[in-house]
């Protein structure tokens, strides 16, 4: 039995793909407060979405799924406010 394809996440993994590039884009300029700000706005929430979306798609449904989500998004709430907290002591 063929898995039929959920157009509506590949389209989402391509938007999310076009924001790495441009995020990689920004990098390259971040003497410009501009390109810096479009830059920490884009990997905010790029990676993590990106990350969640292929996840989301490499295994079946079960249900589990929501208390392995929730795991994974406290966890990584705490490690960007860990992250940062240091990027702040640091500056």
């Amino acid at each position: 039995m063929v898995k039929e394809r959920d157009i509506y996440l590949d389209n989402i993994k391509f938007v999310l793909i076009l924001f790495i590039v441009y995020g990689h884009f920004t990098d390259l300029n971040r003497n410009d407060s501009l390109m810096a700000g479009i830059n920490n706005v884009i990997y905010s929430f790029h990676m993590p979405l990106f990350i969640f979306t292929s996840g989301f798609l490499s295994r079946n449904i079960n249900g589990l799924r929501p208390v392995e989500i929730n795991k994974i998004t406290d966890s990584y709430v705490v490690f960007e406010r860990l992250n940062l907290g240091f990027k702040k002591a640091l500056i």
